[in-house]
């Protein structure tokens, strides 16, 4: 974590994820939150502002379910482009992390190349060659698990349990919903536009990708 500023009122924690940073705001001023989102709305570095006060072009944590007390006042998910790496791997991301150089890897964006992974499962209860074109997360692996147990959890888990994969389910096939986020916010010389792409099945959010960039007006000489 670094911290920012000599005014102790006005201190900026930033704790890095590697292809996401986590701000903190001391004292969680409205003015200062909005002022630090709209500098970070100008960086090259920049994909999806998110804040825990309604800021003009970024989202609410709310939105996607991050706004704990212990949440940040600000999280910011790092551009990335659908380019190759020097291996030839699609998919590359602005991180902070300074000791890893091109081609060595990261994750933590909302890149579609991060969000998107394989889970295999194989036994008795899943069924054979099936391939599950419904959105899944590491979110659903417990309450999946519990539920081939036969254990009842004490309070209802965050994800869902993956019946349309498993063979004693009688459950019709859930409902995907997809949904699409969009903010912008004009600056000096130019205009910020971000989005953001998450699916929901049964009230369980999945994010898809998300980015953002700037759109310099002919004036300002920017690219």
């Amino acid at each position: 974590s670094d911290v920012c500023s000599s005014d102790l009122k006005s201190d900026i924690m930033v704790v890095g994820n590697g292809g996401s940073v986590f701000l903190y705001v001391n004292g969680h001023q409205s003015g200062q939150i909005g002022r630090i989102v709209q500098f970070l709305q100008s960086q090259p570095f920049c994909g999806v502002v998110f804040a825990q006060q309604e800021v003009e072009g970024a989202f609410r944590l709310h939105d996607v379910r991050m706004d704990a007390s212990s949440a940040p006042d600000i999280v910011i998910s790092l551009r990335w482009k659908p380019d190759k790496s020097t291996n030839g791997a699609p998919g590359l991301i602005y991180s902070d992390y300074g000791k890893y150089g091109p081609g060595q890897g990261m994750h933590g964006s909302l890149s579609p190349f991060d969000m998107h992974n394989v889970c295999i499962a194989a036994g008795p209860d899943f069924r054979k060659g099936f391939q599950d074109d419904l959105p899944t997360g590491n979110i659903d692996i417990a309450p999946t698990i519990l539920w081939l147990l036969g254990v009842k959890p004490p309070r209802q888990p965050s994800g869902r349990v993956l019946t349309e994969a498993l063979t004693q389910s009688r459950e019709a096939k859930p409902v995907c919903e997809v949904h699409r986020l969009e903010a912008s916010w004009r600056g000096d010389g130019f205009t910020w536009h971000q989005y953001l792409k998450y699916s929901q099945v049964r009230g369980v959010l999945y994010f898809d990708e998300g980015n953002g960039e700037q759109t310099w007006s002919q004036a300002s000489g920017a690219n």
